[in-house]
């Protein structure tokens, strides 16, 4: 049987041989298939021609000049193959060359990359650029294509959200997340912190928990202000609160004033003196009273 030479092989009935085969429908049966893959091609997101009156056809499409939509912080490539005038990207005005994240695979950057007729151009616009809109057209400046920019989608090193809707609840604002956040790092609020849960709240720290306030820390709930805390002091009642070991000084106990440095008065429906006293402005123990009484009763015979 003569080889086939640089011929493509057609069958009607299938074709059969030791580890691999083609039955008449076109099924192939094979040990192992390699495919060998040109990796040196790159994906190209906007391939870019054009038609006799400089017009642009992007992707084949058939409308002329269409709009096409680019993600803020995304690398797009873009390929040229044009024939009359070059392509350029402008800004919103439709005048200025617009060169952010802009370069053309000769190395060419910026304003060097503009105008090209063939070869790849690579556009990232940078995430924090305040514009929704650019142009892009051909030297002549016979028309304006739009490009829409959006906010990135995805994974990114940087984000900036440019929405201004507040929050009011869990299912409103500017960004609405699903699932649970985890932060490395500082969270900075602009605003105030809604805890929007028909739960109990728990603020958990594995370790010391500082709140600091540069005034006044207010303790509030639904009837109101409970009470203020802040350098001076605190006007938030201490209703069974321990407070073994530690000192009260210049507060109020029931409307009732303590004094340190200067004697007041106080007024106790009970109270409890553990010790009998050391000098004369020692507070009396009654057991002590009442045997040193005694005592003196039986010497003198009262």
């Amino acid at each position: 049987m003569r080889k086939a030479l640089k011929s493509a092989f057609f069958s009607d009935y299938g074709f059969n041989s030791p580890n691999f085969s083609v039955d008449q429908n076109g099924n192939i049966s094979a040990n192992s298939i390699i495919l060998n893959i040109d990796t040196t091609k790159v994906l190209i997101d906007f391939s870019i021609t054009d038609d006799e009156n400089s017009n642009y056809i992007i992707n084949d499409s058939v409308e002329t000049n269409p709009p096409i939509t680019l993600a803020k912080g995304r690398t797009y490539l873009i390929s040229l193959e044009l024939t009359t005038t070059g392509f350029y990207i402008l800004q919103e005005d439709q005048f200025t060359e617009y060169i952010q994240g802009l370069t053309h695979d000769t190395g060419a950057s910026g304003s060097g990359a503009q105008g090209k007729l063939e070869g790849t151009l690579s556009i990232t616009i940078p995430t924090n650029v305040d514009t929704d809109v650019l142009y892009y057209t051909n030297s002549n400046r016979t028309f304006y294509g739009i490009i829409n920019v959006v906010d990135p989608i995805g994974l990114f090193s940087s984000l900036s959200v440019t929405n201004t809707d507040n929050s009011t609840s869990k299912t409103t604002g500017a960004a609405l997340i699903s699932g649970g956040v985890g932060v490395e790092k500082n969270l900075s609020i602009g605003g105030n912190l809604i805890f929007d849960n028909s739960i109990p709240v728990v603020i958990d720290s594995s370790t010391d928990l500082t709140i600091f306030v540069a005034n006044n820390l207010t303790l509030e709930n639904e009837d109101g202000t409970i009470g203020v805390m802040n350098s001076t002091g605190s006007t938030v009642p201490l209703i069974n609160t321990s407070i073994d070991n530690s000192s009260i000084d210049n507060s109020t106990i029931n409307d009732t004033p303590i004094g340190t440095n200067t004697p007041s008065t106080g007024n106790f429906t009970q109270g409890t003196v553990q010790t009998t006293g050391s000098n004369i402005y020692s507070l009396p123990n009654k057991l002590y009273v009442d045997s040193t009484a005694l005592s003196l009763a039986i010497t003198f015979g009262i």
